[in-house]
């Protein structure tokens, strides 16, 4: 192997490569990838509300046709249906069919052992150290 600078870029490269390889093996059984999966857990976690295409783009930070593609996606493949706003009758609320309701014990165990992995030897103050670090990186990126 090349020698490289520690760099904090090629180690978030990394295990994020790392991290979609995994997830989008785990996810392939249901022949979901990881970004799809991201919109479906979103709604999972949110049925009781209207969620509406602009507020999954706001979420994600992902552009228009980003989302129109997965939504479109995820409806081909029967997890999610487009129907009427009762708030607004101008948009579309996105929402779960029964197929994804059946699968969506499984496949958020599936995300929980993904996560479980990625915990592994993992202290609760390293987590937390961890988790405050990413945050931070994030924000600076944002900036």
């Amino acid at each position: 192997m090349l020698n490289q600078r520690n760099r904090i870029g090629i180690y978030l490269k990394e295990a994020a490569i790392e991290f979609d390889k995994k997830s989008n093996h785990l996810l392939a059984q249901y022949h979901l990838t990881q970004p799809q999966f991201n919109l479906l857990s979103c709604l999972f976690v949110n049925q009781d509300r209207v969620v509406r295409q602009v507020d999954l783009e706001k979420q994600f930070g992902l552009s228009s046709p980003t989302v129109t593609r997965l939504l479109h996606q995820l409806e081909t493949k029967g997890f999610i249906q487009r129907v009427p706003n009762p708030d607004d009758a101008r948009s579309k609320q996105i929402a779960l069919t029964p197929q994804a309701l059946a699968k969506q014990t499984t496949l958020l165990g599936s995300a929980d052992q993904l996560e479980a992995e990625i915990r592994t030897g993992l202290s609760d103050s390293e987590l937390k150290s961890g988790i405050s670090f990413m945050k931070k990186i994030l924000k600076n990126l944002e900036n």
